[in-house]
């Protein structure tokens, strides 16, 4: 399971770089897929609210744990969110579309399939993105859900990562919960 964390964390880091140097054009909304949730039997009383060192404030399941790179996990099943910003620079968020989420990911894992994407839409009244991602890290086949809220300078970077194998859980459960729960400082 560090395995996953250790792929996870890299596919954040190639995720800013390439947020910082992308060009962009307009806005894409797709219904390939049903937007990223949560089952109907979720239970928000297993989240704890938790605040990274870039300012992000969101709920994750309660048995998750802080590890040394900022990531929190679940050490024995390998789910995980982790933390990024950037400067908002010439592009901004409404300018994002599915094809430069799938070009971001392609460029180094394969298999990379965009599930879902979302731009336009509101958390906690700042503009964001959500895109479901699937993929094969190293053998490892992975879903992402890439979150980005922007405040007008900052693009604000929420990844959570799980085996996409995986079919219940404290994160698939509780996903649309943490979503909506992100606030920026």
């Amino acid at each position: 399971m560090k395995r996953i964390i250790i792929l996870v964390n890299t596919v954040l880091l190639v995720l800013i770089m390439t947020v910082g140097l992308v060009g962009c054009g307009g806005e894409t909304n797709t219904d390939s897929e049903p937007a990223v949730g949560t089952a109907a039997n979720s239970t928000a009383a297993n989240l704890v609210e938790v605040t990274s060192k870039e300012g992000i404030t969101l709920k994750i399941p309660s048995e998750w744990v802080l590890l040394d790179s900022g990531v929190y996990a679940n050490t024995e099943t390998g789910d995980n969110v982790a933390f990024g910003v950037v400067p908002v620079g010439q592009n901004p968020l409404s300018s994002y579309k599915e094809e430069n989420v799938l070009a971001t990911y392609a460029s180094k894992y394969q298999d990379v399939v965009v599930k879902s994407f979302e731009n336009g839409e509101k958390i906690n009244g700042k503009e964001s993105l959500v895109s479901q991602v699937t993929l094969n890290a190293d053998g490892n086949a992975l879903t992402l859900t890439l979150v980005m809220v922007t405040d007008g300078t900052n693009n604000y970077i929420i990844t959570y990562a799980y085996p996409s194998d995986e079919t219940d859980g404290s994160l698939i459960e509780n996903l649309q919960a943490s979503i909506d729960s992100i606030t920026i400082k």
